[in-house]
Order: C-alpha cells, then sequence, then structure tokens
C-alpha cells in the first residue's frame, strides 16, 4: 500500500496493544485488560493529547465505558440513539472521516482498532505512524492488527522501555 498523496494536516496514529507473539486479543469480545499500568498510562497520554480516538463497533463493545475527554469515533452506524456529547458514530469513508476532522480543528487521531478498521484506513493509506506496546504474553493464536495480508515496510523512530516487561515501539509507514 502506498502512502495517500492528498495533503492532509492531521496526523492518524496507529496505538495497538500487542502480545510477545504479535497478537491483540484472543477474540473480538475480549476487553485489553492483560496489558500493564505503564501500557494504560502511555494509552491515555496519547489519546489525551490528540483528543480524538478512532475504533470499530466490536472495540467499542469491549470497552466498559466511553473515554473520557476524548472525542470517540466509533466506525459503523449506532444500534440505539446516543446521548453522550464525546460519543460519534461514523459510518462514511475513513478519508471522509478525517478530512472532517481536520475541518473540526483536529491536528491528531488515534486509530486502535480493531482489525477490519484498521485495515480500511491503511488500504486508503492513511496511516502515519504507528506505536505498539508489547507485553509478555503469549496467546498462541488471537486477532492481529489488520484483517487481511499485508506486507508493510515501517521506519523506526523509537524504541523504549516503559516498564520492567513492557516495550513500546513507535514506527513511521514509509
Amino acid at each position: 500500500m502506498k502512502k495517500n498523496t492528498v495533503k492532509r494536516q492531521i496526523k492518524l496514529t496507529l496505538l495497538m496493544a500487542l502480545t510477545a507473539d504479535g497478537f491483540t486479543a484472543r477474540n473480538s469480545h475480549e476487553y485489553t485488560n492483560w496489558t500493564s499500568k505503564a501500557d494504560k498510562k502511555l494509552f491515555f497520554e496519547i489519546t489525551q493529547r490528540a483528543k480524538v480516538i478512532i475504533m470499530g463497533k466490536n472495540t467499542y463493545k469491549t470497552l466498559p465505558y466511553v473515554l473520557k475527554d476524548r472525542l470517540n469515533i466509533i466506525m459503523g452506524k449506532s444500534d440505539k440513539e446516543n446521548s453522550e456529547k464525546n460519543l460519534r458514530f461514523f459510518s462514511g469513508e475513513p478519508d471522509e472521516l478525517l478530512n472532517q476532522l481536520e475541518k473540526e480543528g483536529f491536528k491528531e487521531a488515534i486509530l486502535c482498532g480493531g482489525a477490519s478498521t484498521n485495515s480500511k484506513f491503511y488500504e486508503k493509506g492513511l496511516i502515519d505512524e504507528a506505536i505498539f506496546t508489547i507485553s509478555p504474553f503469549l496467546f498462541g493464536k488471537g486477532l492481529s492488527v489488520f484483517n487481511k495480508e499485508v506486507e508493510i515496510c515501517l521506519e523506526l523512530k523509537n524504541c523504549e522501555k516503559i516498564d520492567k516487561n513492557t516495550i513500546m515501539l513507535n514506527y513511521l509507514f514509509k
């Protein structure tokens, strides 16, 4: 996949927690409670800075609540009426969403799954960078970052140990 050549001002960062064998979860219903406190703190800091978090409906359904102080955008139509002020459902194309967010003045958005949603943004060439936290677990099988076969060349921007057993890898999409 080539990088989208349309000039955008908004930066899109893919933010995912992974096991040491590369899985994001055991299944699509699992809440990511296996990550470290350092991972959760990093997630909070990055999403608070961006002010926008984008996810698919299955990922949203695993959360215990809407994430506060951030605009939570769920890709797809709402199953019920929404009264949360920081929750928005979006059923258009990924590039339309980023254009809309840019018009609203946002400079950055965080993409955090699931695999199908990540793939839609990737296929349009919209992901600028990825931040992966690697936790000391092995699942053997489970969900991946994308729901289809990809071959992506990344450029390492930063690697950091964020606690005793967790590392953070920050890559640029080329």
